[in-house]
């Protein structure tokens, strides 16, 4: 996972898959790049170059879309292949995040 701060968003990056593996320490690493980042208004989530989200990684960003609207903290998901914008499209995931 890799983070860059411009004018007040904070721009996530994760390179790998979002499953049951990781999303323990990523929630962690998230939830801290927020706590340091309290000035930002914007959380943009890129996640191009995921390319696995399984139950697990789908309430991860469930949970971080949470946390992020606790804080009064706009949040989006950009940059979904085609196989993963279709499992958010079957789990109705967009009527909750904006993903692009």
């Amino acid at each position: 996972m890799k983070s860059q701060v411009q004018d007040q968003t904070l721009h996530v990056f994760f390179d790998e898959d979002l499953t049951s593996t990781n999303v323990h320490s990523l929630q962690k690493a998230c939830i801290a790049l927020v706590d340091g980042n309290a000035s930002v208004s914007y959380i943009c989530v890129d996640i191009s170059h995921v390319g696995m989200i399984d139950s697990q990684g789908l309430n991860f960003l469930i949970g971080f879309h949470k946390d992020c609207a606790a804080r009064s903290v706009a949040f989006r998901v950009v940059g979904a292949s085609p196989m993963n914008m279709r499992l958010f499209e079957m789990v109705n995931l967009g009527e909750h995040l904006s993903i692009a």
